[in-house]
């Protein structure tokens, strides 16, 4: 079972990560769902929204889709 500070730390990731996404910050995005993802590899909700920041930055890298 995770530690109360763990999960505090876990949750305010998860914040500032949803917060980026609205400021449609992908970059800060991605490295917060990854900082979860180094605690919890299985935390749904970061892998979430670490794909979504993929698809993003993708995007606007220049390739084109298939």
């Amino acid at each position: 079972m995770a530690s109360d500070r763990r999960i505090r730390r876990i949750e305010r990731l998860l914040d500032e990560a949803e917060e980026a996404v609205s400021a449609l910050e992908w970059g800060v995005v991605r490295d917060r769902a990854q900082a979860v993802l180094a605690f919890e590899p299985e935390n749904v909700d970061a892998l979430d929204l670490l794909s979504a920041a993929e698809r993003s930055l993708g995007s606007g890298s220049g390739s084109s889709p298939p």
